[in-house]
């Protein structure tokens, strides 16, 4: 939680002081939400709450899975997981979803007080998903949806189409080539990456 914090903070402190109005380009990388599992004792019992008990994965679905996967899975040991002890992690994993939702928030609501908010570029997106107990597993090295598939949200109030969601495949180098087309600058010399604003 600290480090997210002071992440958040420096941010806040870098957008609320900038000594004059010139165009900036900020990169914020928050740690949450990641192991090990611990939220807040707030969040989490919100969350426990919530969940209902869950279900051990099928002895059908186990016995149908690859090789590979199931030899994942007896590696990382997830098989001895108690649905109890699954439903608690999934409660703190939703928990430090939260606080990252409020440290991007604070984020946002500084962006849009200061002078040109309405002129700034906003683009969250992550490193890698992680299962959250989807098919019984946690973390990421999988190719399911949950481990490979990751969050691209973009937003420019009166330039970007809103409340629109596009399925086309991008990727995370993808991300440079499409700034410095926003920005109107050159583009980067020997990248396999290239803009998608037209998408957006």
């Amino acid at each position: 939680y600290a480090f997210d914090r002071s992440v958040a903070d420096t941010a806040v402190d870098f957008i609320t002081h900038r000594e004059n109005d010139r165009p900036y380009g900020l990169v914020v990388g928050f740690f949450m939400p990641h192991n090990p599992l611990i939220c807040t004792k707030d969040d989490f019992d919100y969350y426990v709450a919530q969940i209902p008990p869950l279900e051990p994965e099928s002895d059908e679905y186990l016995a149908d899975l690859h090789p590979a996967l199931r030899k994942w899975r007896e590696r990382r040991g997830v098989d001895d997981l108690t649905p109890e002890q699954n439903r608690r992690g999934l409660a703190a994993y939703y928990g430090l979803v939260t606080e990252l939702d409020r440290n991007i928030g604070r984020i946002i609501e500084t962006i849009n007080e200061a002078p040109g908010g309405d002129e700034t570029v906003i683009i969250y997106t992550s490193d890698h998903g992680d299962m959250a107990h989807q098919h019984g597993m946690w973390w990421k090295s999988s190719f399911y949806e949950g481990s490979a598939g990751i969050p691209l949200i973009a937003s420019w109030p009166g330039y970007f189409l809103q409340n629109e969601t596009n399925t086309s495949n991008v990727s995370l180098i993808d991300v440079g080539p499409t700034l410095l087309d926003i920005a109107g600058g050159n583009p980067m010399p020997d990248v396999s990456g290239r803009s998608f604003a037209g998408f957006l």
